[in-house]
């Protein structure tokens, strides 16, 4: 597998690229890879200036490609359809969490796969933020696991979602 990554960055290779797309590995032939020079990039004109609601006024940068086709950044008030997928995205999190609430209190998981919900997190990346394996995650979703949690561990996982260790354990909060 490194071998192929090393061919992919390498441009003298071209063709070795070309057959392993062929064989449905990457990028069908002659068309561009992520990144690549001749892939098409928005240009500095075509920047959304669609002033959406979830930037709140502020604005945010987008790399584009300027008059000269070097890439440079844009300011941008935003996008229509990236609000559209946000607002999605967040109506997805707050159903799992209430998926996940119904959950602990029939005592089938952990409060902390409803506070993970709840702040926009998935299992990997709450373990990112936690120094945890996935693994260990979805293990302190077993309520049995849960219960015997160190209070360091506890403590920890309060920290991140903004609350207190008796919050996390007895889920006082309202939805």
């Amino acid at each position: 597998m490194a071998k192929i990554r090393q061919l992919c960055y390498t441009c003298a290779h071209r063709s070795r690229i070309d057959r392993f797309a062929d064989a449905g590995r990457f990028a069908a032939p002659g068309t561009a890879f992520p990144g690549s020079p001749t892939e098409k990039s928005m240009r500095i004109d075509e920047t959304p200036q669609d002033h959406i609601r979830t930037l709140g006024g502020e604005t945010k940068a987008l790399y584009v490609l300027d008059d000269n086709g070097r890439y440079t950044t844009a300011r941008t008030t935003g996008w229509e359809v990236e609000e559209i997928v946000l607002n999605q995205v967040i109506e997805d999190f707050r159903a799992k969490a209430e998926e996940a609430r119904r959950r602990v209190l029939a005592g089938e998981t952990s409060p902390i796969e409803y506070y993970m919900y709840r702040n926009w997190m998935d299992p990997l990346t709450l373990a990112q933020a936690m120094g945890l394996f996935r693994w260990q995650v979805r293990r302190h979703f077993r309520p049995a696991v849960f219960a015997r949690l160190s209070e360091t561990r506890l403590r920890a996982y309060a920290r991140l979602f903004h609350i207190d260790v008796p919050t996390l354990k007895t889920l006082k909060e309202d939805p």
